[in-house]
């Protein structure tokens, strides 16, 4: 077996048919973390399952795997390889990369071969394609020098429920009015909806009515007031979820060189540093409809240093945005983001805080229906 060597005392066993993670302990031992076998599930352990967020049982098909992803971050001047999963585990973890392993050292050069070695004999063996990332161009990566190369897209920036402005030298990610009004007019739709169940539920109760022999019915008609209390309980508990988004969520969002701070008008929700942070992800979803190719789904992610994602917000399906490029609609792919590409609005968005974040990564990830 050809042997790797990783960070955090990890060391890869590779062969044509396994491939195999192993965490060596304080006392020298070396312990099997992730195994992977030619037509057969990936395994891992506890412990992995619990930091990754995936399924307890310690095996995943292979069926829930798209890629095998290796990139370099000049964020952390580092290696990361890690597998990107379908949108079924994504729902349930949050996040559709999964970390395995990484190589820090400032020169890409240096381990470079190593890791290319290791993502494509894990991804050989799982039988799934291999997408390597390679580090940008010195041109590209250092806009200090040069400027003119990064032309963001002009502000106000608005996606439906958010709009984002600049003021005061910093960034401001702002919910709109439509956004309010939207809950607004959920919770008094929910109001109506108790208010007829409830009246109708309980007049039945009350009233001394000949119900008619259920026969084949499902559920029997004596039992329909009491599940139409039931339907009032579930409205009460929606309507108290739209007034607790109203009352506590974000609704501003402050972007500054080297920080981000969520609020609630004035109050602190929650504050990241750009040490925190290795890059900005952007994620549609593209659905084909009506001949066209539209974004059913957007959301900007902050993934941290641990390899873990910060929801900072969604845009729901807009039937007038269409895919910024109808030539890749209907590919999934993970690559990073920068201004010679199309922009939609969101994808604008997510660059206009890499950038006064400290220039992080912006990574664009595209997902079908």
């Amino acid at each position: 077996m050809e042997r790797i060597s990783a960070a955090e005392n990890l060391l890869i066993e590779t062969s044509p048919s396994i491939w195999r993670l192993l965490a060596y302990d304080e006392n020298g031992e070396a312990k099997e973390t992730v195994k992977a076998v030619a037509n057969a599930p990936l395994i891992y352990n506890a412990s992995f399952a619990n930091t990754r967020h995936l399924p307890a049982n310690g095996a995943l098909p292979t069926k829930y795997i798209r890629q095998v992803v290796l990139g370099w971050s000049h964020q952390d001047e580092a290696w990361h390889l890690g597998l990107l999963l379908s949108q079924n585990i994504a729902d349930v973890r949050g996040s559709r990369w999964c970390e395995l392993v990484n190589w820090p050292e400032p020169d890409s050069n240096v381990f470079e071969g190593l890791a290319y070695q290791a993502g494509e004999a894990l991804a050989n063996v799982l039988q799934i394609p291999f997408n390597f990332i390679p580090p940008r161009p010195e041109s590209i990566r250092r806009p200090s020098q040069q400027p003119q190369s990064m032309t963001l897209p002009d502000l106000p920036i608005n996606v439906g429920t958010w709009e984002l402005t600049s003021s005061d030298n910093k960034l401001e990610l702002i919910r709109t009015r439509a956004w309010r009004w939207s809950k607004y007019r959920q919770i008094a739709w929910y109001v109506i909806l108790m208010v007829i169940y409830a009246v109708l539920s309980i007049a039945t109760i009350q009233a001394d009515l000949a119900l008619p022999n259920a026969g084949t019915m499902l559920p029997s008609p004596e039992y329909l007031p009491y599940l139409g209390l039931g339907i009032v309980g579930i409205l009460f508990l929606m309507t108290l979820y739209q007034l607790y988004e109203l009352l506590f969520q974000p609704n501003r969002i402050e972007v500054q060189p080297g920080s981000i701070r969520a609020f609630h008008n004035h109050t602190p929700r929650w504050h990241k540093t750009s040490d925190e942070l290795q890059a900005v992800y952007v994620t549609h979803v593209i659905e084909h409809k009506r001949r066209r190719f539209i974004i059913k789904h957007g959301e900007i992610n902050l993934l941290s240093r641990q390899g873990k994602f910060k929801r900072l917000l969604e845009q729901a399906e807009r039937e007038d945005e269409l895919a910024p490029n109808p030539d890749t609609a209907v590919q999934e792919f993970v690559a990073e983001l920068n201004t010679a590409s199309p922009l939609t609005p969101l994808q604008g968005i997510a660059l206009h805080l890499a950038h006064t974040l400290g220039d992080l990564t912006c990574i664009y990830d595209q997902r079908t229906k």
